[in-house]
């Protein structure tokens, strides 16, 4: 079965199909879909917090996603997550990162700024009010 989801994640990162539609599943995220980069706050919040796709990827998605978290415009932690890279959730908690280049990554930011997802990322729910922080193991396909 892990084989099977693999492939199939595979083959939806190698169609570019994975960040449409990610922003929907949180609280809140940073998008450009109807314009210029803003704030959206209408997420189906699913997952508690934020998220920013291309977040590496595209110019003012770092700046802007870290400044909306720290003025409170956007819910914190976030989730941001760069091309080419997908989280996979259970029960609204970050359980492993899928990256299809090595430089592809997903982060929890921040007022203090960015940490990788799957590297050192506190794991112990009493210590985070949102479920998607914690070390997760992470996958590089090729």
């Amino acid at each position: 079965m892990a084989e099977q989801t693999t492939s199939r994640a595979h083959r939806a990162m190698k169609d570019d199909a994975l960040t449409p539609g990610a922003n929907c599943w949180f609280e809140a995220s940073s998008t450009d879909s109807f314009g210029p980069l803003a704030p959206l706050n209408d997420g189906f919040g699913l997952i508690p917090g934020s998220a920013c796709p291309h977040y590496h990827g595209e110019p003012g998605r770092v700046e802007t996603f870290r400044t909306w978290i720290e003025a409170g415009q956007l819910p914190g932690p976030g989730l941001a997550i760069d091309d080419h890279a997908a989280v996979v959730f259970d029960n609204s908690r970050a359980t492993s990162v899928i990256a299809e280049k090595f430089e592809a990554h997903a982060y929890v930011v921040d007022g203090r700024g960015e940490t990788r997802l799957d590297a050192g990322v506190d794991n112990d729910p009493a210590n985070s009010t949102h479920t998607h922080a914690g070390t997760v193991p992470r996958q590089v396909l090729r």
